[in-house]
């Protein structure tokens, strides 16, 4: 987790797990892990941090105070940290919620993934058929990065180099470099940095697993510097690319506040036009009625509102007649057969007249509807 910490209990978790860890980002770290990255030049990424915590530790690894271009979204289940990772002006979307059980987001739509998930203490023993919080997280996010995108992950060693995990690390990414904590650092939690780049699925055979294993010995990595000699690239994604970004349970409260504001959220500017055409009634209008062949005189105006030219409200508050008009005219035909009995051998024969009914509804202020045909 980074920043503030973190709820350490799962429902998911069965009663054997002690406790979850909530291990905290180092600040200085996370700006060095910045400088190994490459963000296109004038064009938008979109970031997801998993568990965001308080925001201070994606937007360190990123830069995103520097780059408006950096787009970062975000979950977090702990309320006070996802209320401050909210307010940030960096953070463009960020979720209260359970990022394993309790949100929907759009495949393949990330240009990058940091994140340094919870993760359950090294000194504890796994039950059977149990999956580390780590390569859950990992699981998870994979199916939210694009083709080509990186990854950025923090987690202890020996989650990195677990049979399972590094299997599914193998068959998804490629690994670019592997950089271990500095010693003071280090010695707290075991946490190395992963930079990987995400690939077509494939199997990776046991002898890949050993032979990474071998390769990414703890001894054999390098401390992570604070000067880079190369960086990783991370490719260009749009953030209106991401059309879904939510969680499963409807928070009414919140909804309810961002349609409030609606009308000054950029994102909802085309929403705010539907509904406010939908929800409002211009002001009574005539101009509707095209090029009239007379000019229009007050007892003309009126007979043509009640034969459905005009609608709108008309009145006015201060008068106490402000009402909702609704004018239609509507052609109806009438069909009358035309027998004569005595002589057989004429044909019968159809009439059929026209009439044009009128109807006017009135809503006054009061709720009264009447309708006046």
């Amino acid at each position: 987790m980074n920043g503030i910490r973190s709820q350490s209990g799962f429902s998911r978790i069965q009663n054997n797990i002690a406790k979850m860890g909530a291990y905290y980002t180092d600040v200085a770290h996370c700006q060095d892990i910045r400088k190994f990255i490459r963000f296109p030049e004038g064009k938008e990424v979109c970031v997801l941090e998993p568990s965001i915590g308080d925001a201070s530790a994606v937007i360190a690894a990123t830069g995103a105070d520097k780059d408006s271009n950096i787009k970062i979204f975000g979950v977090e289940l702990n309320t006070d940290s996802a209320n401050f990772a909210k307010e940030s002006p960096f953070t463009e979307e960020v979720l209260e919620a359970d990022f394993l059980e309790g949100v929907r987001i759009k495949n393949n739509a990330f240009s990058m993934v940091f994140g340094n998930p919870p993760y359950m203490d090294d000194d504890l023993t796994e039950g059977e058929g149990t999956v580390r919080t780590e390569k859950q997280f990992l699981e998870k996010v994979t199916n939210y990065l694009v083709k080509g995108g990186l990854l950025v992950w923090v987690i202890p060693y020996t989650s990195f180099v677990e049979t399972t995990s590094m299997r599914f690390i193998l068959s998804h990414y490629e690994i670019l470099d592997v950089y271990k904590f500095r010693p003071e650092e280090y010695a707290k939690y075991k946490q190395i940095v992963l930079y990987a780049r995400k690939t077509e699925s494939h199997f990776a055979l046991r002898q890949d697993v050993e032979n990474a294993q071998i390769k990414y010995n703890i001894d054999s990595l390098n401390e992570l510097p604070s000067v880079a000699d190369k960086t990783f690239e991370v490719p260009a994604v749009d953030s209106d690319k991401i059309t879904l970004f939510t969680t499963k349970t409807f928070n009414v409260e919140e909804a309810f506040e961002r349609l409030f504001h609606m009308e000054e959220d950029e994102k909802l500017q085309d929403l705010f036009g539907f509904v406010d055409k939908k929800l409002s009634y211009p002001e009574y209008r005539v101009n509707d009625l095209g090029k009239p062949p007379i000019p229009l005189k007050k007892d003309s105006m009126y007979l043509l509102a009640t034969s459905g030219s005009g609608q709108g409200l008309t009145g006015s508050e201060e008068t106490h007649d402000l009402h909702l008009q609704r004018g239609v005219a509507e052609v109806i035909e009438d069909a009358e057969v035309d027998v004569d009995e005595e002589d057989t051998k004429r044909q019968a024969t159809v009439k059929v007249t026209t009439r044009t009914k009128v109807t006017m509804t009135v809503v006054e202020q009061s709720g009264k509807i009447t309708v006046l045909e």
